[in-house]
């Protein structure tokens, strides 16, 4: 059975094996049939969750920063931080000398 890249098979001794075609080789379905393989394909699925996390993960992302910046805010002005303050505190004491 050929999925996407993914090859599952059983040996004429009956084992199963799994293995995985590189993706630049193409027409391997061809080839088998040409040399009397039984061939099953289906289309390759993707996981309804990582779709919708692919499709939800900038929107949700965008709402962390607005939230993050919004708690960050008193009264419409950002807190200075630390680094600001110091290098305000600095160029007071430069401009008293």
């Amino acid at each position: 059975m050929l999925t996407g890249n993914e090859i599952l098979g059983t040996t004429k001794a009956g084992e199963k094996f799994r293995t995985y075609a590189p993706p630049q080789y193409e027409g391997l379905g061809n080839k088998l049939i040409e040399r009397n393989v039984e061939v099953t394909a289906k289309e390759p699925t993707t996981s309804p969750w990582a779709t919708l996390l692919y499709a939800w993960a900038p929107i949700l992302l965008m709402i962390g920063f607005w939230i993050f910046f919004m708690r960050r805010c008193r009264a419409g002005q950002l807190r200075p931080s630390a680094s600001a303050r110091a290098a305000r505190k600095l160029s007071s004491q430069l401009a008293e000398k």
